[in-house]
């Protein structure tokens, strides 16, 4: 495991932080500097507390899996969620072994994409990561936090120090701060909602949004099929649609999760991974329809479900990416509809594409306006995808 920083503002950032003020202040200063950090050879569990952090990031594709240990330090249940992910991946006869693989390629069936529910979440990629240098105590926090010290242990935070003299110092500084700050991105809390007189629907907070920018008093009495809202909207007024948020609970894969956060427009409370003492598991379509590997899946998963359950402190580095766990989704009609118009594409991952089918059938029709153009491309201009293109455009099916 390694990590490096390929950008030069770690000096400018060092020296903001050494001065004397208000640490915040001084942390605010340091945001115009952008610092970018490589990760190599960090597990996925590592990664997906990482991305969480909401800051840009490219992360290796998990068709490129490597595991994080030597099999022979491997926990025999560890060991068959590799050897049965490499089983189910072999490539066919036929496969001309240059481009990425289609499913006919794979000699069951089975892509990478839907084989790597069996994987460990401790598997090996790689990532990259850019934020404002007054985060850095946000990431440190995490990095450093005792609720994760068995996720970043002592060779993460010897790596970090290790990247330079400047680095050294930031560390130093954040040390002498550390009780300043809190890490709480592990909380998923549920409040209950008081009566509101004054509630209005969707589109009727719209509309008032819309009428108060463009008229000299306030009226509360806005019809539900007003038209404001969207005259409005097709003017190109859309931020007034970020006065309305939906919130949808969610059971999902941690395979499915690690893809939903990469849309860091929506606001997601999931549940600790150390609250998971239920285990169930998600089986792709292309693993439950093969009955063969079906039953193999099905019954390493029960194993190791039995395994974590019966131990007192489970080891969370063990826990497939089909597991499952418990999830919240807010997010106003802006956010939803790039995640609506990316993930209901055909091309998009079975699982993610359920969830967006579920979440829109959750959505009022005539709610639907404030999302403006929240469909897949192959809806309106045609796909852009081009060789990748599934062939089967979605215009008018939904």
């Amino acid at each position: 495991m390694r990590i490096r920083s390929i950008s030069d503002n770690l000096g400018y950032i060092a020296d903001i932080l050494t001065r004397k003020g208000n640490i915040h202040n001084l942390l605010n200063e340091c945001n115009q500097y952008a610092v970018t950090l490589v990760f190599e050879d960090i597990n996925r569990f590592q990664s997906m507390l990482l991305c969480e952090l909401k800051y840009s990031y490219t992360q290796q594709s998990q068709r490129y899996v490597s595991a994080n240990k030597e099999a022979s330090d491997m926990h025999p249940l560890e060991k068959r969620m590799y050897d049965l992910y490499h089983e189910m991946t072999e490539l066919s006869e036929t496969y001309s072994g240059t481009g990425r693989p289609k499913k006919t390629d794979f000699k069951y069936g089975i892509p990478y994409e839907d084989a790597r529910y069996i994987l460990p979440i401790a598997s090996n990629t790689n990532l990259i990561m850019t934020f404002d240098g007054g985060k850095f105590f946000e990431l440190l926090n995490l990095m450093f936090s005792s609720e994760y010290s068995f996720v970043f242990g002592n060779d993460f935070h010897n790596e970090l120090y290790s990247i330079s003299e400047d680095m050294g110092t930031i560390l130093q500084i954040y040390a002498l701060n550390q009780h300043i700050f809190e890490h709480n991105i592990d909380t998923m809390s549920f409040m209950s909602v008081k009566d509101n007189e004054d509630y209005m629907l969707p589109n009727q907070k719209v509309s008032f949004a819309a009428a108060i920018s463009g008229s000299k008093s306030f009226n509360y009495d806005i019809p539900k099929d007003s038209p404001i809202a969207q005259r409005v909207i097709d003017y190109g007024h859309v931020s007034i649609v970020e006065h309305v948020e939906y919130s949808f609970e969610i059971l999902l894969s941690l395979c499915c999760y690690h893809q939903l956060i990469r849309h860091r427009h929506l606001k997601i409370f999931r549940q600790p991974l150390t609250s998971v003492n239920d285990f169930k598991y998600y089986i792709p379509e292309s693993i439950r329809i093969n009955e063969e590997y079906n039953k193999k899946y099905s019954d390493l998963m029960n194993e190791i479900s039995d395994y974590l359950t019966r131990k007192s402190f489970p080891d969370l580095t063990m826990i497939p990416n089909g597991f499952t766990i418990k999830a919240r989704i807010v997010a106003n009609p802006r956010g939803l509809s790039n995640f609506f118009k990316l993930r209901l594409c055909n091309n998009a991952q079975t699982e993610i594409r359920e969830l967006a089918l579920y979440m829109l059938a959750h959505i009022p029709a005539e709610e639907r306006f404030l999302f403006g153009n929240f469909k897949p491309d192959c809806c309106y201009d045609g796909c852009k995808e081009k060789g990748l293109s599934c062939g089967n455009p979605l215009k008018g099916k939904i």
